[in-house]
């Protein structure tokens, strides 16, 4: 069962009035004061306080604009080739499985960190402010912006680039969200609005914020 299935399942369970609340959270932008009016006269409506408003309730016609986007999903394989990038080691490949999760692991200054910066670079991240890439403090030379090899399979096909900081990355590379400890508190102990969600989810998420708004009212 998709997620608009389950949805559609899920709102089949709801009062006439959460069935349509989600039908316009589904397909507008965002729900508006005049939709909240609407919304409140048939809540009142199912406890007998007053006549009933105009209502809609979700159907599937609502969600077919709700389908996954037509490209194709991006599987990151590797980074290599580093350069430039505190001291991790030129000439090495960090693979990544194509399927499943792949475990890094290591002791305290071995990598981890300078490879996740650079993911974070190349892919889509939320940040207040970028973990900036350093060099080698170690080094003589004077060095370069940080460079590396990111390979990836779009749409079956195995593709490369040769990434540079401070400049942007493919499309495909930027369907990869990165997430850790530093993005963590601008998702869990701050106001803002998550930026993705899977498809259905939103709508639910939202559906129970606004039930719990207009329950209180």
């Amino acid at each position: 069962m998709g997620i608009a299935e389950e949805l559609l399942a899920f709102s089949s369970s709801c009062p006439t009035w959460q069935r349509d609340l989600l039908r316009r959270i589904s397909t507008q932008p965002e729900v508006r004061e005049s939709d909240i009016q609407e919304v409140l006269i048939n809540l009142k409506s199912t406890e007998g306080l007053c006549g009933r408003g105009p209502e809609d309730c979700l159907t599937a016609n609502h969600l077919a604009n709700r389908t996954a986007a037509s490209h194709s999903p991006t599987i990151l394989t590797s980074i290599s080739d580093v350069r430039d990038a505190k001291r991790l080691a030129p000439g090495q490949t960090l693979p990544f499985a194509e399927t499943g999760i792949t475990l890094i692991y290591g002791s305290n200054g071995s990598g981890k960190t300078g490879y996740g910066r650079i993911l974070k670079q190349a892919c889509r991240s939320r940040h207040e402010k970028p973990d900036p890439i350093l060099g080698d403090v170690y080094s003589r030379v004077a060095q370069m912006p940080a460079t590396a090899t990111i390979a990836y399979k779009s749409g079956g096909t195995d593709q490369n680039i040769t990434w540079q900081d401070g400049k942007p990355a493919t499309p495909e590379l930027g369907r990869i969200s990165v997430f850790d400890a530093a993005t963590a508190p601008l998702y869990a102990d701050k106001q803002n609005k998550i930026e993705f969600l899977p498809l259905g989810l939103d709508a639910c998420c939202a559906n129970s914020h606004w039930t719990k708004s207009l329950r209180k009212d």
